[in-house]
């Protein structure tokens, strides 16, 4: 799990090996003037583009991997729109929120073939609104109308989509400038595996639950590390030991 997650940042070695196949994969689908990527389009995909082709007859054991993390690459681009000519209309991530327009968002019948230059007004590099408020739900149409258009894009292209951290409490454990066994068990304490009485009866050790110290509370990581007796008095003779007092009972 990622540390941004609250993991300690080990490698899955499955999901490492499909990273670096995406990295391939992504490097002949957006540089297809290079030798090895003039190569595959001439074996496998002639006729389409990186995303629509198959792994083909007795491939070779390279493109059959690259081929396995194609749907990492597909969840994780998005169109960056130039003329739209190359994008089609349907089913394809060129939203600003990298989503697709759907069929189930229409009010009419569209062809497959449409792409989404045919609801851009070229010469001036804007949406054709009544178009497209004719052709799509209302929820939709904001979407298309939010994605914004740029005079200086001529060229349709494949980006990869920027990713945010969703939990910014575990980043800064982590940048903690603290020596990394201090680190370690700040998370330990964090993630609740710290082996004390309340957790080892929890995992089906045999023992008793009170705090060996005070034999008066159970034994959990709160309660040794801020409640007993024992470690309140530790904490007293530091300097900082008001400002833990003050983040005690602030919660």
């Amino acid at each position: 799990m990622h540390k941004s997650d609250g993991g300690m940042g080990f490698k899955s070695l499955p999901a490492f090996n499909l990273a670096m196949l995406g990295k391939q994969g992504w490097r002949v689908m957006s540089n297809p003037n290079i030798l090895i990527s003039k190569i595959y389009k001439a074996r496998y995909f002639p006729h389409c583009d990186f995303f629509d082709s198959k792994v083909g007859h007795n491939p070779s054991f390279v493109w059959r991997s690259i081929c396995n993390s194609k749907f990492i690459l597909k969840a994780g681009s998005r169109w960056r729109i130039g003329s739209g000519k190359d994008i089609p209309l349907l089913n394809e991530n060129w939203l600003y929120d990298a989503s697709a327009v759907s069929l189930q968002q229409t009010n009419v019948l569209l062809d497959a073939r449409l792409t989404v230059a045919d609801i851009i007004i070229q010469d001036e590099k804007c949406w054709n609104m009544p178009l497209i408020t004719s052709i799509f739900e209302p929820n939709c149409v904001t979407k298309i109308l939010d994605t914004p258009l740029y005079k200086s894009v001529v060229d349709d292209m494949r980006i990869w989509r920027v990713e945010k951290m969703v939990n910014g409490a575990w980043v800064l454990l982590w940048k903690i400038k603290v020596p990394p066994r201090v680190k370690n068990l700040l998370w330990r304490i964090c993630r609740r595996c710290i082996p004390t009485r309340v957790n080892l009866r929890s995992r089906g050790v045999n023992c008793i639950d009170t705090c060996p110290l005070c034999n008066e509370h159970e034994e959990d990581s709160h309660h040794i590390f801020f409640d007993c007796p024992s470690s309140r008095n530790v904490w007293s003779m530091c300097t900082f030991h008001p400002i833990i007092v003050a983040a005690m009972q602030n919660g």
